[in-house]
């Protein structure tokens, strides 16, 4: 018997920053992963919805979906396990291994978000030191209360306006003109310069003498990490804007703009399957074909043939690939190879590929 679990607009999904940076994970395996350590973060608990839910959150195909969560089988970051619900119907739980075992420490140099305090006088609740976003979807889990209220701490970490700094008469006679490039910058887009701690701008000065960013370049610099910052739109600009200025990643990106010019808009994509025409740097949102895949001529003519069988025939063909994808992630990895010959098998049988062709072809 299957659920059909509709999604509601107050679900979310909690992308944090070393699933990108550590973890290296990107589109539907990005989503998958952030669903299921939304159940299991707590290290006790697991994700033990139906498999459509997770596909609902991919808005993908079922081959789709089973071919990311066999992914993150593979790479080790997931772990299952099987049981049984009421009618002995054999289902999986699933959770993620770093709910399990943990991260080892970072380094403490690379930890920013310890080594400032915004005007509230209380240090930030974050512990990356890369810009966090977070994405609406979905973590029903215990630990969504405390969660929330992390969020809500660093929406509101630059709400108070009850101190301001005090001026030091000696120093601003004397540096007047060179504190123009930073405090100017700040006055204009933030309001007043003193939304920041009086320290940042000298870490801002050791942060871009490391990086090696001649000083004359602060305000292009500084305009370079708002424009940035301004595209992701966050919930807080001056915690945000912070993290992100004070970042190794960004100040790379910066040199690199200087060095090669701004890079091209992104352009849309022609996918050569079913010519839905969508941005270059994602997967086709009609047929699913990934952008690793548009070089690959026989998977693409695969597809092609494929939109043409009737949606009987494509649904049947959609539960065999699921099948087969499910078979072989219980199967030791020496097994996994099959999994190929056995997938063009499929294919054949659907009249997607011609087998004897392409024996004579490799004889």
């Amino acid at each position: 018997m299957s659920f059909d679990y509709k999604l509601k607009d107050t679900n979310y999904i909690q992308i944090q920053g070393w699933m990108i940076s550590r973890l290296d994970l990107k589109g539907n395996e990005l989503l998958v992963y952030a669903l299921i350590h939304g159940f299991c973060q707590d290290g006790k608990n697991v994700y033990n919805m139906s498999f459509d839910y997770i596909m609902k959150w991919l808005n993908s195909s079922r081959s789709a979906t089973a071919s990311s969560i066999s992914s993150l089988l593979e790479k080790g970051l997931i772990e299952r396990r099987e049981s049984y619900s009421r009618g002995n119907v054999k289902k999986y739980e699933y959770w993620t291994k770093v709910s399990r075992e943990g991260f080892p420490a970072e380094k403490e140099d690379n930890d920013v978000s310890d080594q400032y305090e915004f005007r509230t006088g209380e240090k930030s609740t974050s512990t990356n030191s890369e810009p966090v976003t977070s994405t609406n979807s979905e973590l029903v889990t215990s630990t969504n209360s405390e969660l929330n209220n992390t969020l809500n701490n660093n929406l509101n970490i630059n709400s108070s306006s009850e101190t301001e700094f005090k001026s030091d008469k000696e120093k601003k006679s004397a540096g007047q003109k060179e504190e123009e490039p930073f405090s100017n910058f700040i006055k204009k887009k933030f309001g007043s310069a003193h939304v920041f701690t009086k320290d940042f701008k000298k870490k801002l000065e050791n942060h871009m003498q490391n990086n090696q960013i001649p000083h004359a370049e602060t305000a292009d610099y500084l305009n370079f990490v708002y424009e940035l910052c301004k595209k992701k739109n966050p919930a807080n600009m001056s915690a945000y804007f912070f993290t992100t200025s004070l970042n190794d990643v960004t100040a790379a990106n910066y040199i690199h703009q200087k060095i090669n010019g701004a890079p091209e808009k992104k352009k849309d994509f022609r996918c050569p399957v079913c010519g839905c025409m969508h941005s270059a740097f994602k997967e086709c949102p009609n047929c699913g074909l990934g952008k690793d895949d548009r070089n690959n001529a026989e998977l693409i003519s695969i597809r092609q043939k494929e939109l043409k069988l009737l949606p009987e025939q494509r649904r049947k063909l959609d539960e065999e690939m699921v099948a087969l994808t499910m078979e072989f992630m219980s199967l030791p990895p020496n097994r996994w190879a099959e999994k190929k010959q056995r997938k063009k098998q499929i294919y054949a049988k659907y009249g997607l590929l011609d087998l004897n062709s392409e024996l004579n072809a490799g004889g």
